[in-house]
């Protein structure tokens, strides 16, 4: 599960979705941020705290790795 979460000092319009492509999309939306010709990547969201992935999930040049957990 992986948590969107556009404003960094409240919950407001928190959502989860089953994909990371999908928070990011969402989160690209709500925060306009793409209107101003910022592309951000999963792996920018994950830094600035506003895209919480799985436990054991990570991004390398965009591209989602899992390790396994024990």
């Amino acid at each position: 599960m992986y948590i969107a979460k556009p404003y960094l000092n409240r919950d407001k319009d928190m959502k989860s979705f089953d994909t990371a492509k999908e928070a990011v999309a969402y989160l690209l939306k709500v925060t306009e941020c793409e209107d101003y010709g910022n592309r951000m990547t999963a792996e920018d969201w994950v830094m600035i705290e506003k895209l919480i992935v799985p436990k054991g999930v990570y991004f390398k040049e965009n591209k989602e790795f899992f390790m396994e957990v024990a």
